[in-house]
């Protein structure tokens, strides 16, 4: 007869997944790229991502604790311009934001672009963000869950 150490999911139980989002967010934001006009702006490097990201299972619910920094840096080309590096940040990315809650700070670079920036680029990061807690959920749900189907 097997032995029953969660029965029912009620118990606490945690899971870091860290190393999940850092390779997540790094995998997902290194793909936006966006050309509109004369602009071709890459995201070419993701880090540093510092913080916490659980994942919690208690009475049968399954949850996530995410409150994250995250900085990337972007490229940008100007077809008879020149290219413009700049450093972006998301200081708190957490489980429950809403749109309007997401504040990217943008640094450095070429002052000309930064509307470019916000206005193409900024709405391509937020769709890896958006889809990270679903995603999430959706790869560590049964690693949490004991006895479950």
């Amino acid at each position: 007869m097997a032995t029953i150490v969660n029965p029912n999911n009620w118990h606490w139980v945690e899971k870091s997944c860290i190393p999940w989002a850092k390779q997540y967010l790094t995998d997902n934001l290194s793909k936006v790229t966006v050309e509109k006009d004369d602009y071709k702006a890459t995201v070419t490097n993701v880090g540093p991502i510092t913080g916490d990201c659980d994942i919690t299972q208690r009475k049968g619910r399954v949850r996530c604790l995410i409150e994250l920094a995250v900085n990337f840096v972007v490229k940008v080309e100007k077809e008879g311009g020149e290219d413009s590096t700049f450093d972006i940040s998301l200081p708190e990315f957490e489980h429950d934001q809403l749109d309007e809650d997401y504040h990217f700070q943008i640094k450095n670079g070429n002052p000309e672009y930064k509307n470019f920036l916000r206005t193409y680029v900024i709405p391509e990061v937020l769709t890896v963000f958006k889809s990270f807690q679903p995603d999430l959920l959706e790869d560590h749900r049964k690693t949490l869950m004991h006895n479950a189907n």
